[in-house]
């Protein structure tokens, strides 16, 4: 905490100037006879006000002069020789010229501000005089300064005045005294006039005028507060002010009844809101949730350890303590300087690196006063958040501080100053820098009251639980668990349509189905009495599990959805077409009724809470396993943290229902709420159970960036990464910065052809390598490329609880070895046929290996429809063709039906064999593809290709075409096979081109004869309409038990075709069935073979992806 004092230099400055009627040489023990005139001035400079709050008193509030009143007294003080009073604009003039400065003597710091300056003119007889000033008094106090009550100094200086907490300006009386002292050396300080001397020309006198009363400006600073902490301040009061205050003597109440806005009876009650008894002490901070990193819920004033200002500058909030920021006015209160009191464990001030003792019981009443008793004090009242695995919690914080004049053990509440206050906030801000009321007293149940989990699916995440020792049994339950979006602001699930008049590719979903078959809201009070609502309906349906199923024994991820049977050597999974009778049996599957433990909640009794790591808590299946461990918070409490583990469940749990672990939903969250149960020892009392309950939010989906591509030789230089997340729910919406909340960390966890560096040191650090930042700052940091290769980057964020991997590769030329066989990572750009040859082709590939390349219909090796053609007119994204004719590869035009295609869908031709730079290729056979699912992992998002950051345009991150010549800075959606287990990362790219559509589609539900115009449109789709549905058929299926893909028609993608027709190719669905494509699913995922809806697709267009035969 850091604490500067300013003397309050808006302190009135009075200057006589004393003429005379007859000249003689200057004696001071000679008075002689003449009269004299006296001259004032006062100076006062504004500052723009630093807060914008409506419930503030704005520091420049006891500024100005209204009148004065001059007291001559006589050499002696006892005798009041002369009075009068001045108004301004009636014999005091006011100016804005001077800029001096005084100190006070005893203290001398810079002033607060230069000061105004008023003049008046006033006769007097040569004499020797104490000349007295008093500024600013009120009607109410014009009888007390009638002469026969001032008849002497003392009498003047014993007058008292009462704060006055309705009208702040009404406290603005000054005092102050004439000397000859040069300006240079005059002093503000103290309340004995010395005595003058007025005999001859060209004396100067000079007043410093001094206020009653002094101000206090608060700022934070929340530098050194841990990752992953939180605190919203609500506001800062005031306390114990002076009732009274005299005018020249020191003020020093020695009563309860002798201050206002004390506090009575209990100080820290639960749930009991603290209300100020007396006005206008209070500052409050109601400052818009809509702006907040973590809680968009709370009020006040956000700060954590990676705040950083608009002007891009970690710095302060609050107060800026310039003159006219918003502050709190008091009285004088002088309560001395305490020493030699034993105060080692409660100082007025902690030091920035020193911890203190929480206090939480009074000690006589005055254990927040550093047992100085109606002395001044200020509190800050705030709501503590962390969500930092090593000391979780939340909850009313208040931060309370004794002014005085020094950092230690000076309670001087000394008149016209003004106290800077910086509140440095320290380590978990619940320690103290200040001393603190925070309640955390056994028994204790402490969670996050929020949490983040990855949008990838089967990311373990590891809640932290913070107990009491005497806790005997701790139940974690999923209560919620929702398939459905919600606004990652408010966690309410959306409407349908979002907006009112939907684009094209604005965001809908089957809301109806969602409110009839998927939705049940309850509610139940939690420990504040605070109502907590959540949807109780199907939570097996939902992202997250708290356990593997035990069956598992391997420390491989295993299998995480029901086996519906098997056909021969080919595993079947239920499909959405399987209705209720598949949604019972995960439910199954998820409720442990299968006998392989429950995925819905985990227990632990008292031996599995004791202090141990994962070998002391196994589990059937080991990554179960947990730890806990014991809170380092310097303090002999057992207090420890049992690590419960969360997972986000499967890729696909039922086929084709969009159930999955990964959230495909770039702008909204998923929500799970979590119900945690605690029951507490309390050593022969009857135990005691806490409940608190959890928000999981699984993050929206990140693809931007996903890859970064260069040509080998590349100079492109670093490539900046910015992760980005969408700032609203339409498709094609543009991208922001992503914050995380909490941590965040970068790092290469494969190969060593890049290394990473800090792109912006105001957000993060570099330590051996890894890029570290901030709680509350953009994930941005550099990617340096040291040569040919493959990579991939590790990005942990909110926390380090979310995952996001960057695949990074320079030279894409040279096939690549995954699976067994060498994949190209271009398609197929042309093909002619080898004279005497049959089915063997000349090819051209693509450019790049961003391009999407030429769609083939089967028969038509050498007629591919040209990319360029998805640009022209009726041949865009979901656009009719009709009769139009598109560009071919062999140079020549024809319309769809003109071009035609193989006929046979039971047993067509292979697709051939392709001649590229002497050596032979082919397209892969479903075997191959399968190989590849079955050994890599695949990353779905936008591809750079020789760009040099991330782009927040929509149109630039995924534009990258063939129709332009220079794509630097664009990217591409596509989705990377990549090898998660070698060092060499290995990498294939399987474009979705510029428009996300790598298929033209023949019949089916999108075209249903010849003659039809939409034969031939551009789409990934089978239909070009919402799969509505709220209910099941009358058969038990329908489209309400596959409620995701609801808007299917704009989601992106691509369908390659296979070398050959499998008849029973289609693994995974209800039943194996014939296949001759492979679909590439943006959206949902998915990579498999592509389910031919009625075996139509045959007459498709689709991309050529080709391997080394």
């Amino acid at each position: 905490m850091k604490r500067i004092i300013s003397y309050i230099a808006s302190a009135l400055l009075l200057l006589a100037n004393v003429s005379c009627t007859d000249d003689k040489l200057y004696d001071d023990t000679v008075i002689g006879e003449g009269e004299a005139v006296l001259s004032a001035e006062v100076l006062f400079k504004n500052f723009t006000p630093a807060l914008a709050q409506d419930s503030r008193t704005i520091g420049t509030a006891l500024d100005g002069i209204e009148n004065l009143y001059l007291f001559v007294y006589s050499e002696s003080g006892k005798q009041l020789l002369h009075s009068t009073s001045f108004k301004t604009g009636a014999g005091l003039t006011v100016t804005k010229d001077n800029t001096t400065t005084p100190s006070d003597g005893s203290y001398d710091p810079k002033a607060d501000t230069p000061t105004e300056r008023a003049t008046f003119d006033y006769k007097i007889p040569y004499g020797k005089y104490k000349i007295y000033a008093v500024a600013n008094v009120g009607d109410k106090y014009v009888d007390a300064f009638a002469s026969e009550k001032v008849s002497t100094e003392d009498d003047l200086k014993k007058v008292k005045f009462e704060w006055d907490a309705n009208d702040i300006a009404a406290n603005a009386q000054m005092f102050g005294f004439f000397t000859t002292e040069p300006l240079s050396q005059s002093k503000a300080g103290g309340f004995n006039a010395p005595v003058v001397t007025i005999n001859q020309t060209g004396v100067t006198l000079r007043a410093w005028m001094r206020r009653l009363a002094s101000k206090v400006t608060v700022a934070y600073n929340a530098s050194g507060l841990y990752n992953g902490v939180w605190i919203y301040i609500k506001n800062v009061t005031v306390h114990d002010i002076a009732k009274e205050c005299f005018l020249g003597q020191s003020n020093d109440p020695q009563s309860a009844d002798a201050v206002l806005n004390r506090r009575t009876g209990q100080y820290n009650m639960p749930g009991v809101t603290y209300t100020p008894s007396s006005p206008n002490t209070r500052i409050t901070y109601d400052v818009s949730p809509s702006s907040h990193i973590y809680d968009k819920t709370q009020t006040g004033l956000e700060l954590y350890n990676g705040l950083v200002l608009p002007d891009g500058k970690p710095d302060i909030l609050g107060s800026d303590h310039s003159a006219s920021a918003d502050a709190l006015f008091f009285y004088e209160n002088m309560k001395g300087i305490k020493e030699g009191y034993d105060y080692s464990k409660r100082p007025q001030r902690e030091g920035k690196d020193q911890v203190g003792e929480n206090v939480r019981e009074p000690i006589n009443g005055n254990d927040y006063q550093d047992r100085v008793p109606y002395g001044t004090y200020i509190e800050v009242e705030g709501y503590y958040v962390s969500i930092n695995p090593e000391n979780p919690g939340e909850g009313p914080i208040k931060y309370r501080f004794m002014l005085g004049k020094d950092v230690d053990f000076d309670y001087n509440v000394e008149r016209n100053y003004h106290y800077k206050l910086t509140l440095g906030f320290l380590g978990w801000a619940n320690q103290p820098d200040w001393h603190i009321d925070f309640d955390n007293t056994p028994p204790m149940l402490e969670v996050p009251p929020v949490y983040r989990v990855s949008y990838l699916y089967q990311q373990r995440s590891s809640l932290p639980v913070k107990v009491s020792e005497n806790c005997t049994h701790l139940r974690v339950d999923i209560i919620e668990n929702n398939w459905a979006p919600s606004d990652p602001n408010t966690f309410a699930f959306p409407t349908d349509p979002v907006t009112s008049t939907p684009t094209e590719y604005q965001f809908q979903w089957n809301r109806a189905a969602f409110d009839n078959y998927y939705r049940k809201i309850e509610t139940v009070k939690d420990e504040d009495g605070e109502t907590v609502t959540y949807n109780a309906e199907k939570p097996y349906l939902g992202f997250l599990a708290l356990n593997l199923p035990v069956a598992n024994s391997t420390a491989e991820l295993p299998v995480t959805i029901p086996v519906k049977g098997q056909v021969g050597n080919i595993t079947n999974y239920y499909s959405f077409k399987d209705g209720v009778s598949g949604q019972n049996a995960l439910k199954d599957f998820y409720e442990e009724s299968r006998g392989q433990g429950s995925q819905a909640y985990s227990e632990y009794n008292k031996a599995d809470l004791a202090v141990g790591g994962d070998d002391m808590h196994p589990s059937d299946c080991p990554l179960n396993a947990y730890s806990v461990v014991k809170v380092d918070d310097n303090t002999d409490r057992g207090d420890k943290i049992v690590m419960v583990n969360m997972w986000t469940r499967a890729k696909s749990m039922i086929e084709g229902s969009g159930f999955s672990g990964n959230n495909p939903y770039e702008y909204f969250v998923r929500k799970a709420t979590l119900k945690v149960t605690a029951t507490f020892d309390m050593d022969g009392e009857p135990p005691i159970t806490k409940t608190k309950y959890i928000t999981v939010l699984q993050e929206p989906r990140i693809v931007n960036p996903k890859a970064v591509w260069r040509k080998s030789g590349s100079t492109a230089g670093p490539f900046h990464v910015r992760l980005m997340t969408t700032d609203n729910s339409n498709q094609k919406s543009n991208y922001t910065p992503l914050t995380s909340d909490g941590e965040w960390t970068a790092s290469v966890e494969m190969g060593s052809n890049i290394s990473l560096s800090v792109s912006n040191e105001a957000i993060s650090e570099e330590r051996e390598g890894v890029i570290y930042g901030k709680t509350g700052r953009n994930v941005e940091f550099n990617i340096n490329f040291k040569g040919d290769g493959c990579a991939i980057v590790n990005v942990l964020y909110h926390n380090n609880n979310c995952t996001h991997k960057i695949l990074v590769r320079q030279g894409y030329d040279a096939p690549q070895l995954l699976g067994g066989k060498y994949w190209s990572n271009f398609t197929l750009q042309s093909a002619t046929a080898v004279a005497g040859q049959t089915n063997v082709y000349d090819a051209v590939e693509t450019e790049s290996p961003f391009y999407l390349g030429s769609l083939y219909r089967r028969g038509r090796i050498t007629k591919g429809i040209l990319e360029i053609n998805n640009s022209r007119p009726y041949m865009g994204p979901l656009e009719s063709p009709s009769n139009h004719q598109y560009y071919l590869s062999d140079g020549t035009m024809a319309s769809w039906i003109g071009l035609g295609c193989e006929n046979n869908n039971t047993d067509p031709a292979p697709m051939g064999t392709f001649r590229i730079k002497n050596e032979n290729w082919k397209v892969p056979e479903l075997a191959d593809f399968n190989q590849l699912k079955a050994n890599c992992e695949f990353a779905y998002g936008v591809i750079y290709g020789e760009a040099t950051e991330t782009s927040e345009e929509f149109e630039i991150a995924t534009g990258y075409s063939i129709e332009r010549q220079d794509n630097t800075g664009y990217g591409v959606r596509g989705v990377i096979a990549y090898d998660a287990k070698n060092e060499t990362a290995g990498q294939v790219l399987f474009s979705a081109g510029k428009d996300g559509f790598g298929r033209r589609k023949n019949a089916g539900d999108v075209g249903t004869s010849n003659n039809d115009p939409k034969r031939g449109m551009l789409i990934y789709s089978d239909v070009d309409f919402l799969l509505t549905g709220s209910a099941p058929n009358s058969d038990g299926g329908g489209n309400v038990f596959r409620p995701v893909p609801y808007n299917l028609k704009i989601a992106p993608g691509a369908v390659f075709w296979l070398n050959n027709r499998v008849a029973d190719g289609f693994l995974g669905n209800v039943d194996p069935g014939p296949t001759m494509s492979w679909d590439v699913n943006y959206f949902n995922y998915d990579f498999n073979s592509f389910d031919n809806g009625g075996n139509l697709n045959y007459r498709d267009a689709n991309v050529i992806k080709l391997i080394k035969q």
